[in-house]
């Protein structure tokens, strides 16, 4: 059965997305305005046939069940992004990070306090995609710049990311005043250790997305898949040992 609209409208997505990576192959998809929908659809198909040479048989299977898929994923992290100010803001709150045990035994002044900042830069956060997929998510000041490196692994992996660099932004805006709001979250947390600051990042996306998750199995899970195996850069410590302490987040929500 031949494709609808609606499975094209998801390949060619897909296809647009990825023809900016380099060596992908689609080059003249890199400014899809100038291409019309029925060409697209020629080149998509030829792609398949001649560069990861496809039977003809195979191509429309691929496109349905694997390209079209994969368009719909690439559109769910693109919307998690589009509406991550809103989500940070309507879930730091006092109310909400109180649900989590670590966070309890802080004074309620000095969790407030802590808010007000964590909400501040929330609210200035800026949020740009940048079609690199080379680089992870970065984040400076209250900017922060969303690698498609991440967005193509899909909703979940892009929102740890965010968390991940949010977090790195909370660390820095309260690090002098609070210290132990950061321990509260990772207890080894330290000023001056580097790798700390990774693990604490670790540990605050998955104890914001853990209390806002309605499966925390699949999020650690899908976690897990997108960096459980990744070596240690010189900056971030190898997947194993960072998925263990996100782990360790989590159990103690």
């Amino acid at each position: 059965m031949a494709l609808t609209e609606t499975e094209w409208d998801d390949v060619i997505f897909y296809f647009q997305f990825m023809a900016k990576k380099s060596m992908f192959g689609l080059p003249a998809l890199k400014e899809p305005e100038k291409v019309l929908r029925a060409r697209k659809k020629e080149l998509i198909n030829e792609w398949c046939e001649l560069i990861v040479m496809m039977d003809e048989a195979e191509i429309e299977g691929e496109l349905r069940n694997k390209y079209a898929v994969e368009g719909v994923s690439i559109r769910a992290a693109l919307n998690i992004v589009n509406n991550w100010k809103q989500f940070l803001l309507s879930r730091l709150t006092t109310e909400s990070l109180l649900k989590a045990r670590c966070l309890q035994p802080i004074e309620r002044s000095k969790l407030d306090a802590v808010l007000k900042v964590w909400r501040e830069k929330a609210t200035n956060l800026k949020l740009t995609v940048v079609p690199n997929f080379e680089d992870n998510t970065a984040a400076g000041g209250v900017e922060m710049w969303i690698s498609y490196k991440d967005i193509q692994n899909g909703a979940i992996p892009t929102m740890f990311a965010l968390g991940h660099e949010f977090g790195h932004q909370t660390d820095f805006s309260v690090r002098d005043e609070h210290p132990e709001v950061l321990k509260a979250i990772y207890s080894g947390w330290s000023k001056n250790d580097h790798t700390s600051w990774e693990y604490y990042a670790d540990s605050f996306s998955m104890t914001f997305l853990g209390l806002n998750s309605g499966d925390r199995k699949k999020l650690i899970s899908a976690v897990d898949a997108y960096m459980g195996d990744e070596a240690d850069d010189g900056t971030h410590p190898e997947g194993r040992l960072r998925m263990n302490q996100m782990r360790i987040a989590l159990a103690a929500l």
